[in-house]
């Protein structure tokens, strides 16, 4: 079944030595684990509700094995240190097809 994973986020501006850090090693990450259309966004207008997160990002898997085997994995717990410094608010999200 069809996963998408959906990352929202406010960036700690103050550590951009670490968002650097993280992005540079998760999106190889994702990619690898079968991500595609990746989409990288900023918030542009609030139609109802608060602008909480200025930044989104949006993947697409083919399931959700390769993404839960993902957030498991060595290579990203290592990234963890670097997106805790990163970001002062990061939610990450998985949906599938109803």
């Amino acid at each position: 079944m069809k996963t998408y994973l959906i990352v929202n986020a406010t960036p700690n501006p103050d550590n951009q030595q670490h968002i650097e850090a993280y992005t540079g090693g998760v999106l190889p990450l994702l990619q690898n684990a079968g991500g595609k259309d990746l989409r990288r966004a900023k918030l542009a207008n609030v139609v109802k509700g608060e602008a909480k997160y200025p930044l989104f990002l949006f993947m697409e898997f083919e399931d959700g094995t390769k993404v839960d085997a993902l957030f498991q994995s060595e290579e990203y717990k290592e990234l963890i240190p670097h997106r805790e410094k990163a970001f002062a608010e990061l939610n990450i999200y998985t949906f599938t097809d109803l």
